[in-house]
């Protein structure tokens, strides 16, 4: 039984490693990979979007796309084969907002960003089920 509270230390120990290392505590950690996207509510990303000082991507498939898009958006579709050619392609010193269906995959995309030398890339929190229900315009077709 003196070996017990040894074994309960170990177990307690290797759970919280399981559960990873924030960016913040690890010694290895970079700058860079401490960089983050923001996350922006609808309301904020339509205040963005209007300035046109940022570049509005929206990373759903073609069909999502077709059904009702925010005009002006360009689609670059984060399951599709030229994704990260299509992200390769943009200007890195530019603002970026980036929205899919509820804000899911466009989180993955501004996080690719970041991790690819993107500076200013915003995830629009809720995507555009939250900007369709907001009652924010938005066009359909190609």
């Amino acid at each position: 039984m003196k070996w017990f509270p040894s074994l309960l230390l170990m177990g307690a120990l290797s759970m919280g490693a399981c559960q990873g290392q924030s960016a913040e505590s690890s010694s290895t950690a970079t700058p860079e990979a401490a960089a983050s996207f923001q996350n922006v509510q609808v309301s904020g990303a339509q205040g963005m979007i209007g300035t046109g000082e940022h570049v509005l991507i929206d990373v759903r498939t073609p069909g999502e796309f077709a059904e009702a898009h925010i005009d002006g958006a360009a689609m670059i579709d984060i399951n599709g084969a030229d994704f990260e050619a299509g992200i390769a392609a943009l200007d890195k010193s530019k603002s970026y907002v980036v929205i899919c269906r509820s804000g899911g995959r466009s989180a993955r995309a501004s996080q690719y960003m970041i991790d690819h030398g993107f500076q200013k890339v915003t995830n629009v929190e809720g995507g555009m089920n939250a900007w369709l229900a907001s009652g924010y315009p938005a066009v359909s077709g190609q």
